[in-house]
């Protein structure tokens, strides 16, 4: 997967930016979001809502699963996807 996200940034170098991880940068990124969305299928823990929460994200959106529903409730710390079946 990440040589073809390498790819479309050749292909589309105006439009597609391929990164490596990078902590520090990850946690920019988090801090600076209004919105987050989490649609994972599965997730135990949940922890990428509990830093964006810690930083002061106003609306996490989060799949209605795992750790997801235990740390956000629906209409006062964030909202929760309807479960997809």
């Amino acid at each position: 997967m990440e040589k073809q996200l390498q790819q479309l940034e050749i292909l589309y170098p105006n439009k597609a930016r391929a990164a490596k991880f990078n902590i520090p940068l990850a946690h920019m990124i988090t801090a600076g979001a209004n919105i987050i969305l989490v649609p994972s299928r599965f997730e135990p823990c949940g922890r990428i809502q509990l830093d964006a929460m810690r930083y002061g994200c106003v609306l996490p959106i989060v799949a209605s699963t795992g750790g997801l529903v235990d740390t956000v409730k629906e209409g006062f710390t964030g909202f929760q996807m309807e479960p997809s079946m």
